[in-house]
């Protein structure tokens, strides 16, 4: 099992690995590494790119519990320097805080829960539990959303969420 770096610090940028696994997907090169800091896509997230010994990372799934790194070509070496394109990791957490951000507020002021996120480069989206939304209530979730930017409140990174937790 991989050792995933980016739940103890999604800002770090660099990290050092061995490769426990080669194989191919797609016709494409794959490892597994020991740990990593690549975020593989998943819940809407888009995964992370960057470099293993300087060959580009196309892409980074999970199968299984298994975090395969497709690589444009293969390493040829065990012990790996993994880089992450930090620019586009920035991206994505700011997206994704945001999406929450933006998901409790629909919650808040219409009572709609989040049923789908998909978050990209170019658009993003959020469906939520309702056929359609009219101007005032898209109005009212943005400006719910705005106060929690406003505010500069600090975000707290939760894997399971405590039953007593209030937003």
């Amino acid at each position: 099992m991989t050792t995933r770096l980016y739940h103890d610090d999604s800002y770090a940028d660099t990290f050092d690995a061995k490769t426990v696994d080669k194989l191919q997907v797609d016709g494409k090169p794959a490892i597994v590494l020991d740990q990593t800091l690549f975020y593989p896509t998943s819940g809407g997230q888009l995964h992370d790119t960057g470099y293993v010994n300087g060959i580009p990372v196309i892409n980074v799934i999970e199968r299984d519990g298994v975090i395969l790194h497709i690589l444009k070509k293969d390493t040829g070496t065990e012990k790996i320097q993994g880089i992450i394109d930090r620019k586009r990791r920035f991206d994505h957490m700011q997206q994704h805080t945001g999406q929450h951000i933006l998901s409790a507020s629909i919650m808040k002021t219409i009572g709609s829960e989040t049923i789908s996120v998909a978050l990209g480069t170019d658009k993003s989206t959020i469906d939520i539990d309702r056929n359609s939304l009219n101007i005032e209530e898209a109005n009212q979730a943005e400006h719910e959303t705005m106060d929690w930017i406003t505010q500069n409140v600090s975000v707290l990174i939760l894997y399971q969420l405590p039953k007593n937790l209030l937003i």
